[in-house]
């Protein structure tokens, strides 16, 4: 009883010492913290769809929630996790004397307590977690860059008891403070915090504790029931307005050029513009801020001569001239985005403007490629890259958006990855890692094995090695990414059989040196 007696003691003076010396101190860096990450969102967030417009105002998918542990709180996990215990064995405290003498260490070792800080990112519903933790993840470095670190990111989300999923994740800021970082939904958060003050926050036993669990369960499961339906109400919304605005479009689009490419063409061309008109209606919003101003564009006109125009340059423009020499799509596109063009006043209906012209779209057309699939707008690969993918395949889809250009995106941050990991003892240069995804691009686009062989011999001559290796650890690497992370396996599973065709065509070529 002596000893019992002297702990509660020893505790009330703990817990004092974190309220005066602590508390403060701690709210101020929790503050800190959740700047950090509200700029991070803030600064994402159009990216990973984490943004709403409707006719009263626009905003975000997600705000903040953040505490310090109180005194009540520290006190009652000191008894419950047994650290009480630990901290009177590991300084020996006996009494108030010898926990001012270990003062500092004390301190220290409430700072990095688990989650003496919880900042908790609380999206509208599940997909907005979804993409909260995809922003998080994929931002790792620059949360470094601040201070931050954040471990156990894979496997996520985990699930509770109750059996919802949540994400929670362990931090440290400055390497000193320990903050737990969670995500959820509107509603997981509301039910999570009545659940906490039914079932945790209070001792007592009864007989529906003993069989709270199936409750719980059955309530978790009809909060995602109702997120979903919640997600098809917002998708429908959203749809209607995107498809609405869409429809506009393609009708003034249909009205501003269906005469004038007629008068081009002098052939059938409907089906043609309609097939273009998704691409259009992407890059007119790039081009311009005026949803209205399609019909006044078309009155610019164009002339004619660009027809007969060539271009002296290798590369992107060589090959677009020559895809579009064999199909109706393209031409119909570049009479477009001239037309555009000439109403911007870059181009002027002359030879002297023409291929600065067409260099001028590509580089908008790259800009929006990479927004549309995620690649940062300072990504010191992809330029040339892409710019490789537009000068060497032979398919007009390449010229028209094509969704191939998502599974590139992801083929091409997969190798980045893998080459910034071994970039120090690797052998494989810059510009031969940028051939990669070139083939696979190729490969994606054309499905032409000769075409790919060739592409590789110009390049990598008799040393295949450096390549070979290079698919060997893509391999390694989707196998493991597979036992961790079946979702995202699920995106890179196409990668699988693309590389064994690809290595199957190295093994030909070292036989053939043979």
């Amino acid at each position: 009883m002596i000893e019992a007696s002297r702990n509660r003691v020893i505790l009330d003076e703990l817990v004092e010492l974190y309220e005066k010396e602590c508390i403060k101190e701690l709210e101020t860096v929790k503050k800190d913290i959740v700047d950090i990450f509200k700029d991070v969102l803030d600064n994402n967030k159009n990216k990973y769809d984490l943004i709403f417009t409707n006719s009263v105002y626009k905003g975000e998918y997600y705000k903040f929630s953040s505490r310090v542990k109180s005194k009540e709180s520290i006190s009652e996990k000191l008894v419950r996790s047994s650290d009480l215990l630990y901290l009177i064995q590991k300084y020996n405290l006996t009494n108030v004397g010898d926990i001012q003498q270990n003062k500092k260490d004390i301190i220290k070792f409430f700072n990095s307590y688990e989650d003496i800080i919880g900042l908790k990112i609380i999206g509208e519903l599940i997909i907005d977690t979804e993409n909260i933790y995809d922003l998080i993840r994929e931002k790792v470095d620059e949360f470094l860059t601040k201070d931050i670190n954040i471990d156990g990111l894979l496997p996520q989300p985990i699930h509770m008891k109750n059996g919802l999923p949540i994400y929670k994740l362990k931090c440290t800021y400055k390497n000193i403070y320990a903050f737990e970082l969670q995500f959820k939904s509107q509603l997981q958060s509301a039910w999570g915090d009545m659940e906490h003050q039914l079932f945790y926050k209070d001792y007592n036993f009864t007989p529906v504790k003993s069989s709270a669990q199936s409750i719980m369960n059955e309530v978790g499961h009809l909060l995602q029931s109702v997120d979903n339906l919640l997600y098809k109400i917002r998708v429908a919304e959203s749809n209607y307005q995107s498809e609405e605005e869409f429809s506009l479009f393609t009708n003034n689009i249909h009205k501003a050029y269906s005469e004038v490419i007629k008068d081009f063409l002098d052939i059938p061309h409907e089906q043609n513009l309609i097939s273009l008109s998704h691409l259009l209606y992407d890059l007119y919003k790039v081009f311009f801020e005026d949803r209205n101003a399609i019909r006044e564009l078309s009155k610019t006109g164009i002339d004619y001569r660009f027809i007969g125009f060539s271009v002296e340059e290798t590369g992107v423009l060589k090959n677009f001239e020559s895809i579009k020499a064999l199909n109706l799509d393209i031409q119909i596109l570049e009479f477009i985005i001239l037309n555009w063009l000439k109403y911007l006043k870059v181009y002027n209906d002359d030879e002297l403007t023409y291929s600065s012209s067409l260099k001028y779209f590509f580089n908008v057309y790259q800009k929006y490629i990479c927004e549309k699939y995620l690649i940062p707008d300072d990504d010191e690969y992809y330029p040339v890259i892409f710019e490789r993918i537009l000068s060497n395949v032979s398919n007009k889809k390449a010229f028209m958006g094509a969704v191939e250009f998502g599974d590139i995106a992801n083929y091409y941050k997969l190798s980045h990855d893998l080459f910034s990991d071994e970039e120090e003892s690797s052998t494989l240069d810059k510009d031969k890692f940028n051939l990669i995804t070139v083939i696979y691009a190729v490969y994606k686009f054309d499905k032409d094995l000769e075409k790919i062989r060739k592409y590789i011999q110009d390049v990598f001559y008799e040393d295949y090695t450096i390549l070979n290796s290079h698919y060997e650890k893509m391999k390694e690497h989707i196998e493991y990414i597979h036992e961790s992370d079946p979702n995202l396996y699920i995106s890179y599973e196409p990668f699988i059989t693309a590389n064994k065709n690809i290595i199957n065509i190295l093994n030909e070529m070292g036989s053939d040196e043979e």
